[in-house]
């Protein structure tokens, strides 16, 4: 795996906020990403819900409970695992956040 950077620490989203970050994959195609951040630190999901992939950039974080929720029907996944909290068995790749030389970045 390769460090991918996200975003400047300009750029990264206020607490308890979501933003969408588009990186090149495998073979050019776009990555889309959605980093969070809690008081807790920072958080990274693939930004497609399972169920209809819906933007998970655009959800709503519940930084106390560690989650964020769909915006279309309101699945909730864990921030640290990508875990469902209401559909069980259901989950989205979840990606640890580093942050050096004035980046945030994952591993891709």
């Amino acid at each position: 795996m390769a460090w991918t950077r996200l975003c400047s620490r300009e750029e990264l989203p206020p607490v308890g906020k979501a933003r969408l970050c588009e990186i090149a994959g495998k073979e050019g195609a776009v990555v889309k990403i959605a980093l969070l951040r809690t008081e807790s630190g920072l958080f990274a999901l693939d930004d497609h819900c399972p169920h209809r992939s819906g933007p998970m950039s655009e959800g709503l974080v519940d930084a106390e409970g560690g989650t964020i929720a769909c915006p279309w029907h309101q699945w909730n996944f864990d921030l640290a695992t990508g875990a469902c909290k209401n559909i069980p068995g259901q989950k989205i790749r979840a990606f640890q956040v580093v942050e050096k030389e004035g980046f945030a970045g994952i591993d891709l």
